[in-house]
């Protein structure tokens, strides 16, 4: 589409687009007291949506990332009166060997 174009790296010329993913869900709970936590993670191949002339479908051509949730929760009860306290943590990440190498 673009003409010929060189890679800066080299290019294996086999198909490879291995996608990972896992999900890690813990929740306890005490009494008035409550934890949970989430953990997600996805790591998928950066040319899955490209015309094929112009990707590179290699296995280290990939984004990941991951999102990490984690909450404290307190409920108390003061006569007619219900009280809740919570407090949740978010994290984002990006996998640090993801690589796009599209054009």
């Amino acid at each position: 589409m673009f003409g010929t174009m060189s890679p800066l790296e080299p290019v294996n010329a086999a198909y490879e687009s291995p996608m990972q993913a896992y999900n890690i869900y813990a929740a306890l709970r005490n009494g008035d007291i409550s934890f949970t936590f989430f953990r997600n993670y996805t790591r998928i191949p950066t040319a899955l949506g490209n015309n094929p002339r112009n990707a590179i479908f290699n296995k280290d051509v990939f984004m990941g990332q991951a999102v990490t949730v984690a909450n404290a929760t307190y409920k108390k009860s003061f006569d007619k009166i219900n009280s809740t306290t919570s407090l949740t943590a978010s994290s984002y990440s990006m996998d640090a060997a993801s690589s796009y190498r599209n054009i």
